[in-house]
């Protein structure tokens, strides 16, 4: 599935739904009512989460991370 700019959604509390939205340098907006919207809904971040079993993402520099020679 291709990852096409015109089909880009994210979710609306306010709508209840994945919405397409307006992105500025700092904030997304949905089309249908302005209300900010985030790119998933929280129901969905969880389950990710618990499918990931709580591992989060190494950032550079920290404890256990490659750095490079």
């Amino acid at each position: 599935m291709a990852n096409d700019f015109y089909d880009a959604t994210m979710w609306c509390e306010r709508c209840s739904e994945y919405v397409r939205f307006l992105q500025s340098t700092e904030k997304a907006f949905c089309t249908e009512c302005g209300e900010r919207v985030q790119m998933l809904r929280d129901d969905d971040i969880r389950r990710i989460r618990r499918l990931l079993g709580g591992a989060k993402p190494r950032r550079a520099g920290s404890e256990g991370a490659s750095t490079p020679a």
